[in-house]
């Protein structure tokens, strides 16, 4: 198994942004809203909104088995950033 980390994604506010693209590889995604942030971010789909996706609090991480493009959503007034991380087969 591979662990592979990219650098930090960064929300747009008041948008959906892209946080990873589809990889067929990919085993298990994991995302990390940073301690420093303010924001509680939504994680989803490309439908993902203030109102959908499942709430991410300053200092959570989210795991997600899932091959496809993952979303973010920062309700904020400033751009914010994700850590992101997964793993995939060798």
């Amino acid at each position: 198994m591979v662990l592979n980390v990219m650098p930090e994604v960064s929300l747009d506010a008041g948008t959906a942004t892209m946080i990873v693209g589809p990889n067929a590889g990919r085993l298990r995604l994991t995302i990390a809203n940073l301690a420093i942030n303010t924001q509680t971010f939504r994680i989803g789909d490309v439908t993902v909104s203030a109102f959908t996706g499942a709430e991410l609090k300053p200092g959570e991480l989210i795991e997600i088995e899932t091959t496809v493009e993952i979303y973010g959503y920062n309700p904020g007034n400033n751009p914010e950033s994700v850590f992101v991380m997964w793993t995939e087969e060798e």
